[in-house]
């Protein structure tokens, strides 16, 4: 995805061509003088637009595309003639004119994947750790699961060993009672 720094970029170009024709010759003692100017604009407009559907992968984008051409042409003639000399200075000065413009809409389709993805490594940051947490929690309780299988195993042992001696104690009592009184 490309980044830009700003939503339009212009660029601006300007040629400039000049060229000089003299002419001097020698003439009678008249004096003219003939000023001609002579202007032709050109303007020429395009309009483009583009759009790149890609639902799949969700990072299309779309512009603008304008295209603006401007020709003007200048011709200026001036004929100076003086009693010895005659000069004439033809100068013809062509301008051309180039605005390009391009408008970016994925610009904001950059941000929204960065922002898409910066709230997707959230998403699985904080599921990772309600993971975590889960098996932490899982492990305890195996652990005092664990303890508890453990003391009642015991407990019961014990009290298994305790009936036992306490039913072999009444036995040796009796038996003891019996053998004295037999």
């Amino acid at each position: 995805m490309i980044m830009r720094s700003r939503l339009f970029n212009t660029r601006y170009v300007t040629t400039t061509s000049t060229t000089t024709t003299t002419n001097t010759t020698t003439t009678t003692t008249t004096t003219t003088t003939t000023s001609t100017t002579t202007t032709t604009t050109t303007n020429d407009f395009y309009f483009y637009y583009y759009d790149d559907y890609d639902d799949y992968y969700d990072y299309d984008y779309y512009y603008y595309y304008y295209y603006y051409y401007y020709t003007s042409t200048s011709t200026t003639t001036t004929t100076t003639t003086t009693s010895t000399t005659t000069t004439t200075t033809t100068t013809t000065t062509t301008t051309n004119y180039y605005y390009y413009y391009y408008y970016y809409y994925y610009y904001y389709y950059y941000y929204y994947y960065y922002y898409y993805y910066y709230y997707y490594y959230y998403y699985y940051y904080y599921y990772y750790y309600y993971y975590y947490y889960y098996y932490y929690y899982y492990y305890y309780y195996y652990y005092y699961y664990y303890y508890y299988c453990y003391y009642s195993y015991y407990s019961y042992y014990y009290y298994y060993y305790y009936y036992y001696y306490y039913y072999y104690y009444y036995y040796c009592y009796y038996y003891y009672y019996y053998y004295y009184y037999y």
